[in-house]
């Protein structure tokens, strides 16, 4: 049975949606990697890499400055914290780390990728008015986010690996 988001009482933010937020944020995957660049050295990954989550946590808190009070506010802003992980995930991507790190900045990538999944399980069931299935993804996604962090520390990244 579904409940509905449109109660103000249901659909004020939760804790865990700024989890959701973040997470994808700090939170995305990718087997190419950056193929088609230059690789890099370890401190320009984690320079640009950082310089990449800093724009889109900035952002993330811009969207979330107000708390949606509605299914249809959330579900929008959703779509835009979808869009802006997105785009940091493939300005990420772009990025072609140096072989000793490699597969740490791979599992990285692919952790944000599972983050943007959720996301968008977020943004779909705001859209259909499932405060239960909007609750799951949030929960899921802060609860996976210790690993991101982990992950993005493991590859040496500052910014990133803030929750």
């Amino acid at each position: 049975m579904r409940r509905s988001l449109r109660s103000p009482l249901r659909f004020r933010r939760p804790a865990g949606f700024a989890a959701l937020a973040s997470v994808a944020l700090a939170a995305l995957a990718g087997a190419g990697c950056g193929e088609n660049g230059d690789q890099v050295s370890e401190e320009e990954l984690i320079a640009r890499g950082d310089r990449i989550c800093a724009e889109g946590q900035k952002r993330f808190a811009e969207v979330q400055a107000a708390a949606p009070q509605s299914a249809a506010v959330a579900a929008e802003q959703t779509e835009k914290l979808l869009q802006i992980a997105t785009d940091s995930l493939n300005e990420l991507r772009d990025i072609r780390p140096p072989e000793d790190l490699r597969e740490r900045y791979d599992a990285y990538l692919e952790a944000r990728a599972r983050a943007l999944e959720l996301l968008a399980k977020g943004r779909n069931a705001a859209a259909d008015e499932d405060a239960e299935s909007y609750g799951r993804a949030q929960v899921r996604a802060a609860a996976e986010q210790k690993q991101r962090l982990r992950l993005a520390r493991a590859v040496g990244f500052e910014v990133c690996s803030r929750g």
